[in-house]
């Protein structure tokens, strides 16, 4: 069950289509945080729970594609919505992310270690990300690339079923993305699974 933490009520509530499976999810920030929250919401919506998702956003933020951010199709303004995030007014659940900036010192890295970096801090507190932290994720993405094609060159295995329940249970949690990271880190390391197991699950 996906929940998330409603701000006017500060209180964890339930989102899910309530007939049928289509599933929508309204942004009214424009940076590029609200679109990786929203993007992250669409995919634990389709791949876990199977449903249609919808995202609309009042506006799509620069450099949204090139961070793996599923397109939203524009609308000011929607009449009903499971999920808004950075809204006032209008039903459904309404999420609030935290104040995102980028040092001027940050350097151009692989977009994906923007998002990475994002994700491994929970939605709803302050982030300004400097060239450490940045380094830190590209770093993290580098390496996981360079297992992941390792990994694949081993013998086909199942997903490693306890590391993804701990994931889904961990993003359908108010999305605690940082808790899902640490799983994959540490199932990067344990060697008690096999590689072609962790090539599944990664």
């Amino acid at each position: 069950m996906l929940t998330l933490r409603d701000e006017p009520s500060d209180a964890l509530v339930a989102v899910a289509p309530s007939a049928g499976r289509v599933f929508r999810v309204h942004v009214c920030t424009d940076d590029l945080r609200g679109a990786i929250v929203a993007d992250l919401i669409r995919r634990i919506a389709d791949l876990v729970h199977d449903w249609q998702v919808i995202t609309t956003a009042t506006a799509v933020p620069a450099g949204a594609a090139a961070l793996n951010i599923y397109p939203a199709e524009p609308a000011q303004a929607i009449g009903s919505a499971h999920v808004r995030i950075g809204c006032t007014g209008g039903d459904g659940c309404h999420l609030l992310t935290g104040a995102f900036s980028t040092g001027s010192d940050v350097a151009p890295h692989d977009p994906l270690s923007l998002r990475l970096a994002v994700l491994g801090n929970r939605y709803r507190a302050s982030l300004d990300l400097d060239e450490a932290s940045i380094e830190a994720a590209d770093a993290a993405l580098q390496r996981w690339r360079a297992a992941v094609a390792s990994w694949a060159r081993s013998p086909g295995a199942p997903m490693a079923k306890e590391p993804v329940r701990a994931i889904v249970a961990a993003l359908e949690d108010d999305l605690d993305s940082p808790l899902a990271l640490q799983v994959l880190r540490d199932l990067e390391i344990d060697e008690s699974v096999a590689p072609g197991a962790k090539f599944e699950t990664f």
